[in-house]
Formats: C-alpha cells, structure tokens, sequence
C-alpha cells in the first residue's frame, strides 16, 4: 500500500507521478534536454519561474550517477565552486601520500605505484627482493588539482548542474562562464538553471558563448 506522502511529493522529485511534459506536438521538454546534451561543446540554459519544474526535468534527464549538483546560493567565490563539485565526487581538499624507498642486495622482483589520477598523474616504480632489504618511507601532502577534477568529470560524462545561477555574484558568475566556455570545448557538459528575466547573463558576461548555447524556456 502506498502513503500519499510516496505519491504526491511537491519537493522531491516525483517518482510515481512524473508526466513528459510538451513543447509542441512533435517534442517534449524532455527530448529537448536530452538532444542538447548530446549536441557535444553545448551549454544548455533552462529558463523558468521558480517551481517551474526546471529542477525536476535535469533529475529526469539525467542519470543520478552522472548528475552533479551544485547551488547558486551557496556559490560565493570561485573556491566555492570547486569546493561543490569535489563534495559531489567525495573528494578531499589533499591527500597524504606515503612513498616507500627501498635497497636491496641482488634484486629481482619489481614494485611499482600510481597516484590517484585527481590528484596527479604520477606513478612511481622499483625493485625489491634478494635476501635483505633495508628502506624507509616518505609521506608529503598532494592538492587537489581543479584541472585534473574537471578532467575526470569530462571522461567520466558527467554533467555539472548549477542551479539558482542568479543567485551567484556578477564577478563569479563571470569567473564560471569563462570556465565553462574553456571546458565545452574539451566536452564538458553544463546545464545552468536561472529566472526567465536573467537568462542572458552568462552571454552577457561571456559574448564568446554566443554561438554555443542551447536555451529551454519552460512555461
């Protein structure tokens, strides 16, 4: 038996009672996101008043495990930015590595390490066995790198969701514009979520992306 809490959920997504929702009689808001997304080096734009069902619609369209979410309330600064998507992945600000040196008297066997790829692309490699080794080991701290991060959204074909883009202050909006531009064309893929009154911002701060955006205006 089913509670009316399962069936009417006005703020989750609405699992039993989703409805395809019609641009014309030949598309579907749907199809349209989905077209976009596929359409690579696009950014997609989704204009509509609040509880328009924008939010709802990219839970639709795309899978939860490729699906990154970040909130334009809580965007103040560029490390916020970063901060959300590695928060999404469950990654750390660093990583504390230790390295293992060994010597060893006629070595045969042959050791070999690799870095976490976020981190860096690194691998390290050696030769231990014989019958003594002596050695120590070396730990130092690795930053996370925002290029490799974003790299690994890219190749992973994940899709970064930004919503309540209004929110966020002009110099940042203008910082993740041009980001987002550089990335597009490394196959990025991007959905900005806004107001209908404010759905030329990020062409206006970044006149490049002309050219490069899809917009869905949802009534």
């Amino acid at each position: 038996m089913l509670k009316p809490g399962d069936v009417f959920q006005p703020k989750a997504f609405p699992k039993l009672t989703y409805i395809d929702r019609s641009i014309d009689e030949d598309s579907t808001y749907e199809e349209e996101l989905q077209e976009a997304l596929e359409d690579t080096g696009t950014l997609v734009v989704i204009t509509g008043a609040s509880k328009s069902g924008k939010t709802v619609l990219c839970h639709k369209v795309v899978e939860r495990e490729r699906y990154i979410s970040l909130s334009g309330s809580q965007i103040q600064s560029q490390t916020d930015f970063w901060e959300q998507m590695a928060e999404q992945l469950d990654l750390p600000a660093e990583w504390q590595i230790t390295e293992s040196r060994q010597n060893s008297v006629n070595a045969k066997a042959a050791g070999k390490g690799k870095v976490h790829a976020i981190v860096a692309a690194g691998e390290a490699s050696g030769e231990i066995g014989g019958s003594h080794t002596t050695g120590d080991s070396i730990q130092r701290r690795v930053l996370r790198s925002n290029a490799a991060l974003i790299r690994y959204i890219i190749d992973q074909d994940k899709v970064i969701v930004i919503d309540d883009f209004h929110y966020i202050e002009k110099d940042v909006q203008k910082y993740i514009a041009r980001t987002i531009k550089t990335e597009l064309f490394n196959g990025l893929k991007a959905i900005i979520l806004t107001l209908p009154h404010r759905s030329d911002d990020i062409i206006c701060l970044n006149p490049d992306l002309i050219g490069r955006s899809v917009f869905i205006d949802m009534h």
